[in-house]
């Protein structure tokens, strides 16, 4: 299974104001085409699949698009978790200063 974070380096689309895909040709749930990310559809039960994405061209600082990283990873499991492992470590080890945090305020 794929996160959304996954899905935003593999494709390249666009957001809106609220935070919802866009920009690629979509269908719903039985196929009626969607030309953009109708999130009343989405949220009345009709989800839309992005089937016609383009794969991102967007790179790290080494040009290798994040898309074939994540399509590497999605091959090889065993490759993602001894990549994933010393990477966690060094961000827990480095940590962050206590007053970078921002307290949480409910509305």
């Amino acid at each position: 299974a794929m996160l959304n974070s996954d899905m935003g380096l593999l494709l390249n689309f666009t957001v809106d104001e609220d935070g919802y895909p866009g920009s690629c040709p979509a269908e719903t749930a039985w196929g009626a085409p969607l030309h953009h990310f109708d999130k009343d559809h989405a949220l009345g039960g009709a989800p839309a699949g992005y089937q016609e994405c383009p794969i991102s061209k967007f790179a790290g600082s080494d040009g290798t698009p994040m898309s074939q990283w994540v399509q590497e990873f999605a091959k090889d499991q065993t490759k993602w978790i001894n990549e994933y492992i010393p990477a966690m470590e060094k961000y827990l080890q480095n940590g962050y200063a206590a007053d970078a945090l921002t307290p949480l305020v409910r509305d």
